[in-house]
């Protein structure tokens, strides 16, 4: 939701999930799993899955935010070194978010 807010990203929910970005001629997803293709596969883990549900419905419909990742534009999970230069705002579980230098 953040970076639909931000203006900096697409303007709907499944415009910034979709969005991609073309660098030196290779395409860049803003979320790997929808360049890799698992978006369309089964659920591995349902248990996981409908708790994301949960999660998903109660920022989508009740309007829930964790204040502490009020200013998060970008993340990864922990086992990933992509060497950003933004300010580290939160770690959660094995994603670390990032937002922008202002």
């Amino acid at each position: 939701m953040n970076r639909l807010e931000s203006g900096k990203f697409a303007d709907s929910v499944c415009g910034v999930v979709h969005q991609k970005n073309v660098v030196y001629q290779k395409v860049i997803c803003q979320f790997s799993w929808y360049c890799e293709g698992t978006h369309v596969t089964r659920p591995i883990q349902k248990e996981l899955w409908k708790e994301s549900e949960l999660v998903a419905k109660k920022v989508l419909l009740e309007n829930f935010r964790l204040p502490s990742l009020s200013k998060a534009l970008y993340y990864h999970a922990d086992y990933v070194r992509p060497n950003w230069n933004k300010p580290k705002i939160d770690q959660i579980g094995r994603h670390i978010f990032y937002g922008d230098r202002a």
